[in-house]
């Protein structure tokens, strides 16, 4: 089963501020997002198990999310290029 990308405005404004660049390879990684989010890195190294994570993309990119696993969702919570 596949998991819902919950993308809210805060995101979308952090997604449409990037470069053109990066964008295929966020789109990459949030088709990853939706077949196993679970694959990404936990945000705190001593909670390996929890439901917020990283996943980078790109090479200089970072997407933050938390994992509703009840609900087979994710919540994109922030976007991030350092290029």
């Amino acid at each position: 089963m596949s998991y819902t990308l919950d993308i809210g405005d805060d995101v979308q404004e952090q997604i449409a501020a990037l470069p053109t660049a990066p964008l295929h390879a966020l789109a990459e990684a949030m088709v990853v997002l939706e077949i196993t989010p679970w694959s990404g890195p936990s945000l705190h190294a001593g909670n390996p198990e929890g439901a917020v994570r990283n996943l980078p993309f790109g090479g200089l990119g970072m997407v933050t999310y938390l994992i509703v696993q009840d609900r087979y969702e994710v919540q994109l919570l922030i976007v991030t290029w350092a290029g």
